[in-house]
């Protein structure tokens, strides 16, 4: 009784079925302050959660959002999905004018509904708005009314959504009429403007009138600087697995292997046959699974799947094995079932991939948004970890993908949290051996011998699989965009999967490249490294600033000038140093008619305070006015 007379208050307070007054929703009435830097103001965002026990929750939600130009539209919410565990059972939108007058009313048969991914295979749908604004700014009201059966992933609160948006009030109610253990994680809480309203049986935070950051060049994720409230249940369910009192990753991932993984593992007996043949005469541990790694490659491609336990739980091996493709989960799965067959051991790993973000050790939940494998001590001792979702990739490598991050790996005694391997700065290495010969007219052709390692390795390995239209079209529209009049004449690629380098070596034309000033040609001296990042000063910095990637750059050019011209003056050798990293470059005369030309930039990954962001920018100003140096070339007498 208890418990209906809690749900009946909840909904009774529901801005779903509240018919009391409107809110004024013009621009006028926003503060002049929350329009400041902002391309959008949150009017409202309220959740109203109610867990009715740990197998049933009830989430209702608004959201109201004043868009002042287009900038802004990422803020609103139009959509909702859904799956065969889980109903909308209300969801509806109103339109508002800058006056704040009504424009446009959509109720729930109004809302489109397809699969939430097109294309693929999954079970789950989504119900949308098609709507598109005719004039700015404007207000949409969104609600929506949901029921789960999955308790497994309660709704974070992060109030402030992002850069350039300011919050006129956002607020997270969650009801636990019924104390059911929760877990709780705070970020950024104290020293911010969120205040805690809770009691007894009910978590209630409050953020009001808070206006919009700025967004600054080379800033740090947002969920490090704003605040944010994650909240679990230590027993709850997904898609009809339960989960009971869950404290820590350690339980957490003997949950997940025993009761969604371990079952997805077999093979048919042909297939094992198959495999162990192919490691029949290779006695090294290392080198069977990379053979086994490649005949993966070779058999299987990705596709979403998204069906089963909210697509948390692998396809099947033997089903990935008969249709020969699979999703990370699918591929992973496949793989550590084939490594399996010849005692190779390797554990399934959930991690965030893309933007690096590494798991919350301190807080237990379904979290990342990939899979990849990890197999224990294997190359001497040190982990190998796979990424199994590419064709092209060598064994071993991640790439930026998924490096430098702590990631859940599941081991027989149950979940760990490991950290990814890191390839450091002077490991993302790029050598360059160029020969130019430059004609009287002022042009170039350029015989080039470039060697990428570590992430630059990752950013090219794949160049051997493009098509010659696509090459094309990266060389002179992309990488050297800033030279006019290219033509890519020949190439050839190595890619040694092995030390993991890939070698471009190529014939490269660029007419009228050195241009005339009346009798004089004007050459500048680093035709294909330039240092392109522009940087963006601020009178007043706010937020510290981080470099996420460093790297190695060493480019060697030999200059061959025409017979008749000759350099009037070289420039002396440069250095920059400090704790940026360091540039030096020079220019030798070895002949008359021959110039040497070498570049060395070393950038350190790394995260520096506000205060240190203008030298930051001096040094990368100083690196590129130096990088456009030209010189004087004119005729002998």
């Amino acid at each position: 009784m208890k418990l209906m007379c809690k749900l009946a208050t909840l909904l009774l307070c529901s801005p779903i079925l509240l018919f009391g007054q409107k809110k004024d929703y013009s621009i006028a009435s926003i503060p002049k302050d929350l329009k400041e830097n902002a391309d959008a103001i949150i009017r409202l965002s309220k959740y109203d959660i109610l867990i009715k026990d740990e197998k049933s929750m009830v989430v209702l939600y608004t959201k109201v959002v004043t868009v002042l130009n287009a900038d802004g539209n990422k803020h609103v919410d139009y959509y909702k999905t859904y799956n065969d565990d889980s109903k909308i059972v209300d969801i509806s939108a109103v339109e508002y004018n800058a006056f704040g007058i009504e424009t446009r009313e959509y109720s729930k048969k109004q809302f489109q509904d397809r699969s939430a991914v097109s294309g693929f295979y999954s079970d789950d749908r989504v119900k949308f708005l098609d709507f598109t604004p005719r004039r700015y700014p404007y207000t949409l009201e969104f609600q929506y009314e949901f029921k789960t059966k999955t308790t497994a992933f309660i709704p974070d609160w992060f109030p402030i959504e992002g850069y350039n948006v300011s919050v006129e009030r956002s607020e997270f109610i969650l009801n636990n009429p019924e104390n059911f253990k929760l877990h709780k994680k705070e970020r950024n809480i104290i020293d911010s403007q969120v205040q805690d309203l809770s009691e007894d049986g009910v978590i209630h935070y409050l953020l009001e009138n808070v206006k919009a950051i700025k967004r600054e060049s080379y800033a740090l994720s947002l969920e490090e600087i704003l605040p944010s409230v994650k909240l679990g249940l230590s027993t709850f369910s997904l898609k009809g697995f339960t989960a009971s009192d869950i404290h820590n990753w350690n339980q957490f991932g003997k949950w997940l292997r025993e009761n969604l993984y371990n079952s997805q593992i077999e093979l048919d007996e042909a297939t094992k046959t198959e495999v162990q043949d192919l490691v029949l005469n290779e006695p090294d541990t290392l080198k069977k699974a990379r053979l086994i790694y490649e005949y993966m490659q070779k058999k299987t491609r990705y596709v979403y799947v998204g069906i089963g336990v909210g697509g948390w739980q692998p396809t099947p091996a033997s089903d990935v094995d008969r249709l020969g493709y699979g999703d990370c989960k699918g591929l992973s799965n496949y793989t550590k079932a084939l490594l399996n067959v010849v005692g190779i051991e390797s554990n399934w790993v959930l991690v965030y991939a893309k933007n690096k973000r590494d798991f919350d050790e301190e807080f237990t939940s379904i979290q990342g948004n990939h899979m990849i494998l990890n197999l224990p001590k294997l190359n001497h001792g040190k982990d190998v970890w796979l990424e199994c979702t590419s064709q092209t990739i060598p064994f071993g490598f991640l790439g930026d993908f998924t490096d430098d991050r702590d990631v859940l790996v599941l081991e027989k005694e149950g979940g760990v949290i490991k950290h990814t391997p890191k390839y450091a700065d002077e490991k993302n290495s790029q050598v360059s051996n160029i020969v130019v010969n430059l004609d009287s007219l002022g042009n170039i052709n350029a015989d080039l011998k470039i060697v990428s390692k570590g992430i630059q390795y990752s950013d090219k390995y794949h160049f051997d699989t493009e098509t010659e239209r696509d090459l094309n079209k990266y060389y002179k529209s992309s990488r050297w965009s800033y030279d006019n009049n290219l033509s890519l004449k020949n190439y050839e690629f190595l890619n040694n999967k092995d030390s993991l380098q890939f070698t471009e070596k190529l014939k490269v034309n660029i007419q009228k490249f050195a241009p005339f000033m009346g009798k004089e040609m004007m050459l500048r001296m680093n035709i294909f490294n330039m240092y392109r990042r522009t940087t963006k000063k601020y009178e007043n910095r706010k937020q510290p600033f981080q470099i996420n990637t460093g790297f190695v750059d060493i480019d060697t050019t030999l200059v061959n000038l025409p017979k008749n011209f000759i350099a009037d003056g070289i420039p002396s050798r440069k250095t920059i140093k400090n704790k940026f990293g360091n540039y030096i470059v020079s220019i030798v005369k070895v002949d008359e008619h021959t110039l040497k030309y070498t570049r060395s930039f070393y950038l350190k990954e790394g995260r520096y305070p506000k205060e240190e962001y203008t030298a930051y920018c001096d040094f990368i100003e100083a690196i590129r006015k130096h990088d456009n140096l030209k010189i004087v070339l004119k005729r002998e007498k």
